[in-house]
């Protein structure tokens, strides 16, 4: 391993190290078919903390104000 690479990984543990090991992941497409159910938001777990992940309170799957929506068209591109 040359100095360069030792470098990098050196930088890049110290790193994980500084954030703790955090991971993320980003969903940005999802397929929710009849009768499936999604939770849809943020949701956090603080995994190997012991800690209970507690999924939010139901939604009635309805809409706000869906006049806001983008037509159909727009969003399913």
């Amino acid at each position: 391993m040359g100095a360069d690479q030792t470098y990098t990984a050196q930088i890049e543990a110290l790193s994980k190290l500084r954030r703790g090991g955090e991971q993320k992941v980003r969903v940005e497409h999802v397929h929710v078919y009849e009768g499936g159910q999604a939770v849809v938001g943020d949701v956090t777990v603080n995994s190997g903390s012991g800690q209970r992940c507690e999924i939010p309170k139901r939604s009635t799957g309805q809409v706000k104000n869906p006049s806001k929506l983008p037509p159909l068209s727009d969003r399913f591109r």
